[in-house]
């Protein structure tokens, strides 16, 4: 419900699969603003950021959860 209510969450437009490119190439498309870095860098820095906030045991299933390709730019 908060995610319909609150942030317009849909859930018929998600999960959006994506390769490694394909979801590199859609963070750049997405921001509102020039990158200093590749995106890959960004990448890694946001999920590095969010690594520090989750246990060990949730950073593991997010890393199983998601294809080969994409899974190998998590730290």
């Amino acid at each position: 419900m908060r995610g319909v209510h609150y942030d317009g969450w849909r859930p018929s437009t998600v999960p959006v699969k994506a390769d490694r490119e394909e979801f590199l190439h859609r963070v750049c498309g997405e921001l509102a603003f020039g990158l200093q870095e590749s995106e890959e860098d960004l990448v890694k820095k946001v999920l590095q950021a969010l690594k520090r906030h989750i246990t060990d045991g949730e950073w593991e299933d997010v890393k199983a959860g998601l294809p080969k390709d994409l899974a190998s730019i998590l730290p």
